[in-house]
């Protein structure tokens, strides 16, 4: 299945997942849950580059255990026929390849400006000498855009072991759109995160290993909601602080007004559910259960010992991310 999950003012990210299981009922996953591998996100920065500005593409990858990267390719488009026809790029001299870096995985850097005048140089060097006349004499100054929007593609090839026990070969795809300014733009920045909290204790951030180990993961507690109670397996609050500094202003052409950007969170795990409880532009807060585990997960947490990832994505509804994780805890019953 093919879902588009993420659509922002200035980009978006077209993910394919791969869901093993689309029923109802007990038999959904969840898209929360990470049972394959994922793009999660692909983090720009800057958001909105100028025309002689750099610009680094981070992809949020979740590659589960065991899995293995097998190959990982980029490209960029500075000028598409628009979404009608998939972004294709205007012109195949202007598909051009970016090379990864070795680490950390995938990230690239690229000079959208300069590729956007090798791509006008392609195009104008496939015309014939009379259309190359009328592209020469016809256009003015004022016919140049302030914004060219871009498309950066982004595929990766992964060996990832199946419920069967064999290994299959998958490749996952993002795509993201990037404003290109030729004047001055915007401020736009990525939001940051502040701080997050498992079960009251604070995740170091820039740890994978978290040295955290939820216990009781098996207990059962009684939980009043609406007037009505019943027993329920023991949930851990997960709690989110995002920096209110990093949130910018942006007008809103609907109410004519400035506003403050608004944040959304999103938790990715690989046992269990998050279940959203509260939030504000500045802290969110959910609860972690370990209901519905998997036959191998639930022979591990009987066993005595189950290690589950938790990824936290942060988006600020104009284009901004940030992400941390994978963070890793030992859980108990």
């Amino acid at each position: 299945m093919i879902k588009m999950i993420y659509r922002a003012s200035t980009s978006f990210i077209l993910l394919a997942l791969l869901i093993s299981q689309t029923a109802c009922g007990e038999d959904f996953i969840p898209e929360a849950l990470l049972d394959k591998s994922r793009i999660l996100a692909v983090v720009t920065e800057p958001i909105e580059p100028s025309f002689d500005q750099d610009i680094s593409l981070t992809p949020v990858l979740h590659v589960p255990a065991g899995g293995t990267v097998v190959s990982e390719s980029w490209t960029f488009c500075p000028i598409t026929i628009g979404p009608n026809f998939g972004f294709a790029c205007v012109d195949e001299g202007c598909n051009f390849p970016i090379e990864p870096a070795a680490s950390p995985l995938g990230v690239v850097t690229a000079k959208p400006g300069t590729l956007l005048l090798d791509c006008v140089t392609n195009v104008l060097a496939n015309l014939d000498s009379a259309d190359e006349g009328a592209v020469a004499t016809e256009g003015g100054q004022d016919d140049i855009p302030d914004v060219v929007e871009t498309v950066f593609r982004y595929t990766v090839v992964v060996e990832e072991e199946q419920e069967d026990g064999s290994v299959a070969t998958v490749e996952r795809k993002a795509l993201t759109r990037v404003d290109l300014h030729i004047k001055e733009p915007p401020v736009n920045r990525n939001p940051e995160f502040e701080s997050i909290k498992i079960d009251d204790i604070e995740v170091n951030l820039n740890e994978t290993d978290t040295g955290i180990t939820l216990k009781g993961a098996k207990d059962k507690v009684e939980k009043c909601e609406f007037g009505s109670c019943k027993m329920v397996l023991r949930e851990y609050s997960v709690i989110l602080n995002v920096k209110e500094s990093s949130l910018d202003t942006y007008f809103n052409e609907v109410y004519d007004k400035d506003e403050v950007e608004e944040t959304e969170v999103f938790w990715y795990v690989t046992a269990g559910r998050v279940q959203q409880e509260e939030e504000n532009n500045l802290e969110v807060e959910g609860a972690w259960s370990f209901k519905k585990l998997s036959e191998e997960q639930q022979a591990q947490l009987d066993a005595g010992s189950l290690e589950a990832w938790l990824y936290v994505v942060l988006r600020d509804g104009e284009g901004g991310q940030a992400s941390y994780g994978p963070f890793t805890f030992n859980v108990e019953p």
